[in-house]
């Protein structure tokens, strides 16, 4: 489950969004080789999204609607979709196949959508349809470690590159603070910052221009027999601007932006 709050400023007059997704995945090991490394195949099951802003909230949820509101339909084209994963011995994620055909079903249901809707739904679709975004989701729910292993009170980095309309690089320093017969707590800080290489979005003949950047901080819980994760709990806070160009405006129009993420994992 991921909880968003969005706040933006313009002229003196503060504007909030609440954004709530649910994606609820099964998994399935189906080989594993001599090395250890594991092939799964991992298939969304459930879903629900919930988005309250000034112009109208926008609601469903797989397990009770029987209607799929436009601005759902990118995501729950994929419901039962099954993708595969090879995940190492150390948690590390390779080989990410997006299930055949399905970009181009959400291509198609994105050409047919318009207005708020129609971003909304490109939101979604990307973790559906974009290998390296959907990696990042799995990211949340293996642990990685580096080669050699890890001890306590021994802080560990890494830097990855996501991007999902945005580009961010994140550097995340991890450490093992607490072990236990039944479990391992981990401590994570990550820092954010936009790859130059993000593009201005084109919108409704208007040219948007993203400057952000943030932090995060999180706690995993993981079984210490097994390694999976038993929970994972994370706030993530992104700060700055959008920058607005049109020819229907005298100059740029610049928008403070904060963005608020609290992120759970639970496993059933």
């Amino acid at each position: 489950t991921v909880s968003q709050d969005i706040t933006q400023e313009l002229m003196g007059q503060s504007q909030t969004m609440t954004n709530n997704t649910r994606m609820t995945y099964e998994f399935k090991v189906t080989e594993v080789s001599a090395s250890g490394d594991m092939t799964m195949q991992i298939a969304l099951v459930s879903c629900g999204m919930a988005m309250i802003n000034p112009m109208g909230d926008m609601k469903y949820d797989s397990e009770t609607d029987e209607a799929v509101p436009d601005f759902a339909k990118s995501l729950s084209v994929s419901l039962n979709e099954v993708y595969t994963i090879i995940i190492s011995p150390l948690g590390v994620i390779s080989d990410v196949k997006v299930p055949e055909g399905l970009e181009e079903k959400v291509t198609k249901i994105l050409n047919d959508i318009a207005g708020s809707q129609m971003t909304v739904a490109a939101s979604a679709a990307g973790a559906a349809v974009n290998a390296d975004a959907f990696k990042q989701t799995m990211s949340g729910f293996f642990m990685s470690f580096p080669d050699g292993g890890v001890q306590v009170k021994k802080p560990w980095e890494a830097e990855e590159k996501t991007n999902q309309i945005i580009a961010f690089n994140s550097k995340t320093k991890s450490e093992l603070v607490k072990t236990s017969a039944e479990e391992n707590e981990i401590k994570i800080s990550s820092q954010i910052t936009q790859d130059p290489s993000t593009e201005p979005m084109e919108m409704q003949g208007m040219s948007l221009t993203y400057q952000l950047m943030g932090a995060s901080e999180g706690t995993l819980l993981l079984d210490a027999v097994t390694g999976l994760v038993k929970s994972n709990e994370s706030v993530t806070t992104i700060t700055g601007n959008i920058v607005v160009e049109s020819d229907q405006l005298p100059e740029p129009m610049s928008i403070p932006m904060t963005v608020r993420s609290t992120e759970k994992i639970t496993r059933k």
